[in-house]
């Protein structure tokens, strides 16, 4: 199953729900183009860039400032495409950045020295392969707008969505595929965290099923990998709920568990933070044992046995090996 994002049909549906009931010549004109310059936009005879995106949201009084601030707490001019870039880089180093985004070193270099402005299908790529809330970053925007182009994946992820209500306990098994481990090593940690959670052999055999049916891992000869980088769990309580319930549940029995084991911290167990402001009642017991794996993660610098907190307003999931723990 496809996770991909149809990122060059995106563009033009935008622009064409932006400018709303406007003509295309009427919105190149308030912009200040003597040609139709929306109209090859929206054909993709031209690429907009990000500069004449965030001139058109202006013009068209859409909430580009806001959206920019909701989904990826951005506070700087929303305009100025280096400052955003650089936002957007945030702790990942260059290396990882451009690995991650697919794009050269060369060209983010000009677009954090403002020698370049990148498109906005550019930007897009980002906001997705980096952060992986596009989908929501658009619906923030359009408040939200139903694009033909983003029917799919949004079922898609609705689909993902229902997985993790079926099998809370999914979580653990996607951390330990988003590790830089071997076929062999990953079926080892799954298996000791068959072990650990308790497990039996059917539902094992389901949940991977179901993880891959719906796209969460893709399946080849070499075995399993990641394939969902990021699902936003934003606005959806019963998930949200659903997740914190199973692991406050199994916390406590986890770590006492995790002392017997061979390799402890090989556990790239899926625990989910909680905010005061989410949840106090749940923060509290959640206090009582986040000490232990923070300490964890903190001594634990190879990468391959480090541990992996994740936040359950945002389950990140990131590319193996690509970031560090937080």
């Amino acid at each position: 199953m496809q996770n991909s994002f149809p990122f060059e049909k995106i563009v033009p549906e935008m622009i064409k729900v932006i400018r709303r009931k406007s003509s295309q010549a009427q919105i190149s004109r308030r912009l200040g183009h003597n040609s139709n310059q929306i109209h090859r936009w929206e054909t993709l005879s031209s690429q907009i860039n990000w500069k004449d995106f965030c001139e058109l949201c202006k013009v068209q009084k859409f909430p580009l400032k806001e959206a920019l601030f909701h989904q990826l707490k951005y506070q700087g001019s929303s305009d100025d495409a280096a400052q955003l870039i650089t936002h957007l880089i945030g702790h990942s180093s260059v290396k990882e950045f451009c690995a991650a985004v697919q794009f050269k070193p060369s060209l983010v270099s000009k677009w954090r020295s403002g020698l370049v402005v990148p498109r906005l299908v550019q930007v897009l790529m980002i906001i997705e392969r980096l952060h992986g809330v596009c989908l929501d970053f658009i619906d923030s925007l359009l408040k939200p707008s139903l694009l033909e182009s983003l029917v799919a994946i949004r079922n898609l992820r609705e689909k993902q969505k229902s997985v993790l209500m079926e099998f809370p306990e999914a979580g653990a098994f996607l951390a330990a595929a988003s590790l830089p481990l071997s076929a062999k090593e990953l079926n080892q940690m799954w298996a000791q965290l068959t072990q650990t959670l308790g497990i039996k052999s059917r539902r094992y055999q389901n949940l991977i099923e179901s993880l891959v049916e719906s796209g969460w891992l893709v399946k080849s000869d070499e075995g399993f990998r990641l394939q969902a980088v990021c699902l936003d769990t934003r606005g959806n309580e019963e998930l949200a709920l659903q997740l914190r319930k199973y692991w406050l549940a199994q916390a406590s029995d986890f770590l006492q568990k995790a002392d017997d084991v061979l390799y402890p911290h090989r556990f790239a167990i899926f625990t989910i933070t909680l905010s005061e402001e989410a949840d106090k009642k749940a923060a509290e017991a959640y206090h009582k044992y986040i000490f232990h794996l923070k300490e964890i993660v903190t001594n634990d610098q190879d990468p391959k046995t480090r541990l992996r907190c994740v936040n359950v307003q945002d389950l990140w999931l990131n590319f193996a090996g690509s970031k560090k723990a937080p």
